[in-house]
């Protein structure tokens, strides 16, 4: 997996944007709380071929789990490309890790 940041929206909307362009495009979906710091969350992109043609979807459902301070989190990504008919053409899953961003000093 690459580098990603992700957009927890507090009405429930999800944005990722990350290190996969331009073979797929920014990510939006939804998420949810499951049970007390435990959250899913699905999404979906448009997959390009390397000449910029739309050739697919690529879809993931995360489950992440909030540190008790809220600065970081762990979980689980299942993703899988489909190609313009809805037919998988891959799948598989991965480990996340990742950390809040804190707001920096005005200097």
């Amino acid at each position: 997996m690459g580098k990603n940041l992700l957009t927890f929206s507090s009405d429930g909307t999800f944005f990722r944007s990350g290190d996969t362009h331009p073979v797929l495009s920014g990510a939006h979906g939804a998420w949810k709380s499951v049970a007390p710091g435990v959250y899913q969350a699905s999404y979906v992109a448009l997959s390009f071929d390397a000449s910029g043609k739309w050739v697919g979807i690529n879809r993931n459902n995360l489950e992440l789990r909030l540190s008790a301070d809220g600065s970081s989190f762990e979980g689980t990504a299942r993703s899988s490309n489909r190609d313009l008919q809805d037919n998988l053409l891959r799948g598989g899953a991965a480990t996340l890790e990742g950390r809040r961003i804190q707001v920096q000093p005005f200097e």
